[in-house]
């Protein structure tokens, strides 16, 4: 499987490449980066953020993104990474970016959709979604279009796209921003496995042995702190294809249970078609559920026509947000205020479904080193001992406390999905709308006949930004500490 996919996986260089041919290997494009013409926010979250991208595309047969640059612990230069395909072209063509952009959006936050539509209404939760979705999309092309007119400068991340406009601080944030969410998946992804472990054994033991939540996330760390020491993430390029396979799996047995569930129960009695209190919650979780946005431009700048990109966009964008709506729709009518925030657990038990979720969780688990590669490059890069070949140890010390900060924090933390809505709310709106909308009013290359109307629309944006996701925050943040509502 190693060489089919191109890759040596024992030295993170291409295996091909190795072999001194030139000659295309079973599957996958041939796409060339060197890490050194893009910035280091993008080597960064090109590399950490989405490497199983390279597992399901390549396991579908479609072209092959790079999407992965190996950057060593000890400072050193990263080895260009090369992945070949049949066709031997050397770009991300249309179908792969489709399907690299719809995966970059599609993670945990769609499994919460059913309990999220609980807090919006079956009515107002599915158009808040469409509102979301249509605002993502035209901050997303903001940036696009951004990148595309700043000429001569390295516009291939959402951070370089800060610092033409407002300057190295404005990267900073955006790294900083990028940072928190990925720290916060981390704890997300925690939070996933133990809840759904728990769950499990507790129900396949008949409550012989139910393990507590401390104890679990004590074993998951332990575990897990290995592949947090690893030098790349290469090694995970396999268990990651198995992630992706999973998730598949995961939607697919879902939307059947719901619909048996329909056949034979009917709808859920007492449905809400307008929830306005608890709407702020489903926009945080709708918010967090489009967290692919610090991908979009290195997407877009790996294609072999960047200037389809926008059309790819709005497909992916468009297909993503109908299935999460009819995700959560269907969810919110099978199990109506029974929805739980981990929609397994709302699911009539059975040893398939027994099965899938400890699948599931393995999958889960092979992401939670990769949403904290980001922290540690962060961490590791901006202190003078780390950065020596020979600071393994300490390297090592610094990530485990990371780790540890993961389950501490994730030990009590009390509700899965109101923790994704509080991520949302804060810093995935602010990444969503607020920054993508004043970088186009603050960009440098303004022309001096540019529409009254233009700006007026970026301040707009950037103001329901700001008021939506402090609105979200503070009822999630209150539903968080008050206990969860019935809805």
């Amino acid at each position: 499987h190693a060489q089919a996919m191109g890759l040596d996986l024992h030295s993170g260089t291409p295996a091909a490449a190795e072999a001194g041919s030139d000659s295309p290997s079973v599957v996958g494009a041939a796409t060339t980066f060197d890490h050194q013409s893009l910035d280091e926010e993008t080597q960064r979250f090109v590399y950490e953020t989405h490497l199983e991208n390279i597992g399901l595309v390549d396991f579908l047969g479609f072209d092959l993104a790079a999407l992965s640059v190996q950057i060593s612990d000890g400072g050193g230069k990263a080895p260009v990474t090369k992945i070949r395909s049949r066709s031997g072209r050397n770009q991300l063509g249309e179908t792969g970016a489709l399907i690299t952009t719809f995966k970059s959006f599609c993670g945990m936050g769609i499994l919460a959709m059913p309990y999220a539509t609980v807090k919006g209404g079956y009515i107002l939760g599915p158009l808040t979604l469409l509102g979301v979705a249509w605002l993502s999309h035209h901050c997303m092309q903001l940036l696009v279009e951004l990148s595309a007119t700043m000429r001569g400068t390295k516009v291939a991340s959402f951070g370089a796209v800060g610092e033409c406009a407002l300057g190295h601080m404005a990267k900073a944030f955006v790294n900083n921003c990028l940072i928190f969410t990925q720290y916060g998946f981390g704890i997300a992804a925690l939070l996933f496995i133990v809840g759904n472990v728990g769950d499990v054994v507790c129900l396949e033991t008949q409550g012989v042995a139910c393990p507590t939540k401390e104890w679990l996330i004590l074993v998951v760390l332990i575990v897990a702190l290995p592949l947090c020491w690893l030098r790349s993430l290469q090694l995970l390029a396999l268990p990651l294809l198995m992630a992706n396979i999973v998730l598949i799996f995961g939607i697919s047995w879902v939307f059947y249970s719901d619909l048996l569930q329909i056949g034979t129960n009917g709808v859920e009695r007492g449905l809400v078609a307008f929830n306005w209190s608890q709407l702020p919650i489903f926009f945080g979780c709708a918010v967090f559920a489009f967290e692919g946005i610090g991908m979009i431009l290195p997407i877009m700048h790996s294609m072999q026509q960047p200037a389809r990109f926008p059309v790819v966009l709005r497909q992916a964008v468009g297909f993503y947000t109908i299935l999460a709506a009819v995700f959560g729709f269907v969810g919110y009518l099978a199990f109506g205020h029974g929805a739980q925030d981990i929609i397994f657990a709302s699911l009539p038990p059975c040893r398939t479904l027994s099965f899938l979720r400890l699948f599931y969780c393995l999958g889960i688990f092979f992401s939670y080193p990769m949403c904290l590669f980001p922290v540690f490059q962060i961490l590791e890069s901006g202190i003078s001992c780390l950065k020596h070949a020979d600071a393994v140890w300490q390297r090592r010390a610094v990530r485990t406390g990371i780790v540890a900060s993961t389950g501490l924090i994730g030990s009590v933390i009390p509700h899965f999905g109101l923790f994704l809505g509080l991520i949302g709310s804060v810093a995935c709106s602010m990444l969503a709308f607020v920054l993508p909308a004043l970088f186009h009013l603050k960009r440098p290359d303004k022309p001096a006949d540019s529409s009254y109307w233009v700006d007026v629309k970026d301040i707009a944006v950037v103001l329901f930004g700001i008021v939506a996701g402090a609105t979200s925050f503070v009822v999630t943040l209150h539903s968080f500490f008050a206990g969860e509502p019935t809805g």
